[in-house]
């Protein structure tokens, strides 16, 4: 297995689809604390935004408009087409004759889910390090466009005033975020690594059963995080009416969501993970057993 992982590793590092992706997220990582600095030294000098609030995944930072954008179809990139495109070759009878079929899908699946694991490590962990390096540790710390300093930044991660009834209340990780920021960001880091990786697999799993058109992988992985979005937007109209609400959004899990930290629970996306993990191993298995009828 470990051949098998070592090869498709060095496969995927040599596609231009893991090489954009990955130069996309860390221009991103790079260009948005030097773009975020210049912008504050010309004209907000005095009231510099903290190091970890300027974080990349912080849903108060424009990038994060964009990263919202792109994560969907991102997460295909890395490796989740290269059975489809081993197939269109005519390539994967060939490998798998000389092999186990089993080794071939699974070390496709460890890679794929690593391959995607890396990219936003690695761009989420500069973007942190440049933050720390360009802003104060003690500069304005904004939750929701309220400072650190405000009468309402404590009320606010508790969500003390909140009017709606959510079945998570307030921020997750309080004690991390107050006393450790850059601690808290890395976490969020490993969360939305981890589940970009395991969305990155699930796109290749799809891709099993696509005989042409690679878009149609690309189209099933906005489909996917567009039905989580569309469940969180109706949950906030209902919570809106009285009713209990829980953030389902995928996207939300990936990044600090400062905009509204209500309904946030690591126990479901923990669930909604383990889920398509399961899913995803029983379709493979599937698939074996097919291929060797």
């Amino acid at each position: 297995m470990l051949n098998y992982i070592k090869l498709n590793f060095k496969l995927m590092t040599k596609k231009k689809t893991f090489i954009v992706a990955f130069a996309v997220m860390l221009a991103i990582a790079i260009a948005f604390p030097f773009v975020t600095y210049i912008r504050y030294m010309k004209n907000f000098e005095f009231n510099m935004p903290a190091a970890n609030s300027v974080f990349m995944a912080n849903t108060f930072m424009q990038c994060w408009d964009y990263l919202v954008v792109i994560f969907p179809f991102l997460v295909v990139f890395p490796y989740a087409m290269s059975f489809y495109d081993e197939n269109k070759l005519g390539v994967k009878f060939y490998i798998q004759t000389r092999g186990d079929r089993k080794k071939y899908y699974f070390s496709q699946i460890i890679v794929c889910f690593f391959g995607m694991f890396i990219i936003i490590a690695v761009s989420y962990s500069l973007n942190i390090i440049l933050n720390s390096i360009l802003f104060p540790k003690d500069g304005n710390d904004y939750l929701s466009t309220i400072s650190r300093y405000s009468i309402n930044y404590v009320p606010n991660i508790l969500d003390d005033n909140l009017a709606m009834n959510v079945l998570s209340k307030g921020m997750s990780f309080k004690y991390l975020y107050i006393n450790y920021p850059q601690i808290y960001n890395l976490i969020i880091t490993l969360i939305a690594a981890t589940v970009g990786g395991v969305m990155s697999v699930a796109a290749y799993v799809f891709s099993l059963f696509v005989r042409q058109g690679k878009v149609f992988i690309l189209l099933f992985s906005f489909i996917v995080f567009e039905i989580f979005s569309t469940i969180d937007t109706v949950l906030v109209s209902m919570a809106s009416k009285g009713k209990c609400y829980l953030m389902t959004s995928i996207l939300n899990y990936m990044s600090t969501c400062t905009h509204s930290q209500a309904g946030k629970n690591y126990i479901y996306i923990l669930l909604v993970m383990l889920s398509f993990v399961i899913a995803e191993i029983l379709v493979v298995k599937r698939k074996i057993k097919e291929d060797e009828l």
